[in-house]
């Protein structure tokens, strides 16, 4: 399971990798993917800038701000949990994981209006790095 992080998107354009590991069906963007493994529903998403999409530079998306490109995966997040929980069979964990986190002792600001979305769908468990340090929630 791959998610991009500040250095993926700072030296090259990491966007590229996406195409040889994620079917255009499955993502909204780039790092805004999800998958079923088992009894588990994965969910990834880009807390980063990404150029192909913010500030008009890359060729899709055209968001204004990284703002604007974080709000729009809350709305693709909220669609989809929408089609997961309206599944027959609901998976039995969800697990969110990016790259940045509204959670750690460095705060990101702009990624606490996720947490909203994480507590509306009851996410069981949210994976982040970037900080290296062990932090936890109830």
């Amino acid at each position: 399971m791959i998610t991009c992080g500040n250095n993926d998107l700072i030296s090259k354009k990491f966007s590229d990798a996406y195409s040889n590991y994620i079917y255009e069906d499955d993502k909204f963007a780039n790092s805004v993917y999800a998958f079923d493994l088992g009894f588990t529903h994965f969910v990834c998403l880009n807390s980063n800038t990404d150029s192909t999409y913010v500030n008009n530079v890359g060729t899709v998306g055209g968001y204004a701000s990284t703002n604007d490109f974080l709000q729009a995966q809350m709305v693709w997040f909220d669609q989809h949990m929408t089609e997961v929980n309206a599944r027959p069979t609901k998976p039995r964990w969800v697990i969110v994981y990016a790259h940045l986190s509204p959670f750690t002792v460095g705060r990101t600001i702009r990624l606490q209006r996720w947490v909203a979305y994480f507590e509306k769908w009851k996410i069981d468990m949210v994976l982040c790095g970037h900080n290296h340090a062990y932090s936890r929630s109830k």
